[in-house]
């Protein structure tokens, strides 16, 4: 792919707008852990997706964004980390952040309409009858409150805080809603979110017992449905869902109340409160050698693989982008939005002609994240984003079901959880003695992969970058 590249002029006007985005992010930023964090260790990772927690001449710990690593590096290298759908790139002698030629790029405003800008981007009006790919914040930190009607990313809306727009998560889940309106609705099949009368929403079954007409304090009758028990509410019986009540009476973070089947009882980030959700599920494992039978890319120069490891687990990365491949449908990229399908990558790395696992890396269908559900639905893509990189460093995953053969997937991991191949007990950089194969395999049965033959475009102690083959 070709990219622009800009003048000195336009790296210098990018660190000053790196620098308006620092200052913004130091109120965005300012109620996560980093900020309490002890430099010059930084160690926190609640920072918000597209920053980083470190430490700064006198003012101790904060959340700045990834492209000050990429204004920082040393060029001609720019190695440097840019946020989502940018890349770092030198630019006369220093190194910048540039987003990617798109269609977006060659519109003519205000119209702006092409749709191909990256994922957290927009196709907007940015002055000179000249259209960019904007992050979607912005829509929301320019707006006007109180009104502040920006948009923002997926799970979060816009909201007037202290007279300044911003965008900030959507609390859900009955346990957490307002009485009495409780208006989630989120409990299980066959019950509602009620108001109990004492200031407190919970799941209700819907259906009249005997239970409603016994005596409080006893409750003693037993006609409740399965999995849930009469209980009395001030001086009334009714039948409450056992688990989603306990858990949501359970103390935060332990959280560790049970819940029904197929979800689980988990501190919902950032409101110090307990809730059952979905259960993130079980992804599939890695088989001992990759498979011979996974899709394509139709032009294998249009895979990229990246890995970073340079001894810091904080600035550890893996980056796999697979871009025209096979033909693929909806049905068998599968359902993560519902927690029906889920996900795992395996890198396997060839030594002495002998394929063998060397890193894996899981993305579990449904769950709830920072800032609201972790898979999102944006027009044909599926969208996963989990900035507490769980369970082993993947912070972004999409995937764009084309059934014409322009089927493309790309995924970003990093930081602590993501387990290098050297921790696995396997070499690094990687042996690379025949290739390099990367795939994608979801618990329906179902493999994207490719394979990167060596030599490799790049391979150091602390960075392997290679294309397709």
């Amino acid at each position: 792919m070709q990219h622009h590249r800009p003048c000195c002029s336009s790296v210098f006007a990018l660190a000053t707008g790196l620098v308006a985005i620092l200052v913004l992010s130091s109120s965005v930023s300012a109620q996560v852990g980093c900020t309490t964090a002890a430099a010059p260790a930084c160690s926190s990772t609640d920072c918000p997706d597209g920053f980083r927690c470190v430490s700064g001449a006198g003012v101790g710990c904060a959340c700045i964004p990834d492209a000050l690593s990429c204004v920082a590096a040393g060029a001609p290298v720019c190695d440097g980390e840019c946020p989502p759908g940018q890349v770092c790139q030198d630019a006369g002698g220093a190194c910048g952040c540039v987003t990617p030629a798109t269609g977006c790029s060659a519109a003519t405003a205000p119209t702006c309409a092409p749709d191909d800008c990256p994922s957290g981007f927009r196709c907007e009006d940015i002055g000179g009858a000249a259209c960019g790919c904007v992050p979607d914040v912005v829509g929301c930190t320019l707006a006007a409150a109180p009104m502040c009607n920006g948009e923002c990313p997926a799970g979060l809306v816009c909201n007037d805080i202290g007279g300044v727009c911003a965008c900030a998560s959507i609390p859900t889940g009955c346990a957490t809603a307002s009485a009495p309106q409780c208006a989630a609705d989120d409990c299980p099949l066959g019950t509602t979110c009620t108001d109990l009368g004492i200031g407190a929403c919970a799941c209700v079954v819907d259906l009249p017992t005997g239970c409603l007409q016994a005596a409080a304090p006893a409750c003693a009758v037993d006609d409740c449905p399965q999995g849930t028990s009469c209980t009395a509410v001030g001086d009334l019986c009714t039948c409450l869902v056992d688990e989603p009540l306990s858990c949501g009476l359970a103390e935060a973070p332990a959280c560790s109340a049970d819940c029904p089947t197929g979800t689980v009882c988990t501190e919902l980030l950032g409101l110090g409160v307990c809730a059952c959700v979905p259960d993130e599920g079980e992804s599939p494992d890695c088989t001992t050698l990759p498979r011979n039978d996974c899709k394509q890319v139709d032009r294998p120069r249009h895979t990229r693989l990246r890995v970073i490891d340079d001894g810091v687990d904080a600035f550890d990365s893996l980056e796999w982008e697979w871009f025209d491949g096979a033909p693929t449908t909806q049905i068998e990229f599968g359902d993560p939005i519902s927690a029906v399908t889920n996900y795992t990558v395996c890198v396997y790395d060839t030594i002495m002609d002998t394929p063998q696992l060397s890193m894996t890396m899981k993305a579990p269908g449904g769950g709830r994240c920072r800032y609201g559900p972790c898979w999102t639905q944006r027009r044909a893509s599926m969208r996963y984003k989990d900035s507490a990189r769980t369970p082993d460093g993947i912070f972004r995953l999409r995937l764009r079901p084309e059934e014409s053969g322009r089927t493309s997937i790309a995924l970003g991991a990093s930081r602590g959880n993501l387990s290098m191949p050297d921790e696995n007990g396997m070499p690094w950089p990687f042996a690379q003695e025949n290739a390099v194969i990367v795939q994608l395999i979801n618990d329906a049965g179902d493999c994207w992969g490719s394979q990167y033959s060596g030599p490799s475009q790049l391979s150091t102690p602390w960075i392997f970058r290679d294309k397709g083959d």
